[in-house]
């Protein structure tokens, strides 16, 4: 495609950025991807700059196939890292997003303030003690009957918060044994 071509592919705003580089994508042919390996897998890179209508940088598009033939367009404003630069930030920034994703989503710590690792290693490990503490207890209520009342839940929920708030004041007397089972590293 020539330069002008390229300069379309967001000329019209109301008709979507992604339209446009979806049509782009449809026209590349099989020679103008890199065959790259990245991670032990095969993977297809084609990458170009372009200029977009209103924006006030260039930006490199970079378009990733697998073997399977699945493919993902990669958009960066950072024009000087290659197309398998990007793609290898994008491959380590992904774990990140998808450990958030779960901890905000499964653990409920999208309101948390703690914002730092060691914070929030901590908070993880008083939730799997929490989880521990309850499930054991509603294993031993489950045995002693065959149904389990709302009240019998909340009696076992109400036990297993109070065993967990004698067990964060031995947290820190028993953080060495934390260290070893839970491969705590210090932050100092």
């Amino acid at each position: 495609m020539d330069k002008r071509e390229l300069n379309y592919i967001c000329h019209d705003v109301k008709t979507g950025f992604i339209r446009k580089i979806s049509k782009y994508v449809e026209g590349l042919s099989e020679s103008e991807f890199e065959c790259v390996e990245i991670n032990d897998e095969k993977i297809y890179v084609h990458e170009v700059v372009v200029e977009i209508q209103d924006f006030r940088f260039p930006m490199k598009i970079v378009v990733c196939k697998d073997e399977s033939g699945r493919q993902i367009v990669l958009v960066s404003t950072d024009i000087s890292m290659s197309g398998i630069e990007i793609v290898s930030t994008y491959l380590e920034r992904w774990d990140i997003e998808t450990y958030f994703k779960s901890a905000k989503q499964e653990f409920n710590l999208g309101k948390c303030k703690l914002r730092t690792e060691s914070g929030q290693r901590h908070w993880m490990i008083l939730i799997k003690i929490s989880y521990l503490i309850f499930k054991e207890h509603m294993e031993y209520v489950k045995k002693d009957m065959e149904v389990v009342s709302k009240q019998d839940v909340f009696n076992v929920i109400q036990n297993a918060l109070s065993c967990l708030s004698s067990d964060q004041s031995n947290v820190k007397s028993d953080y060495d044994l934390l260290e070893i089972n839970f491969e705590i590293k210090d932050a100092t």
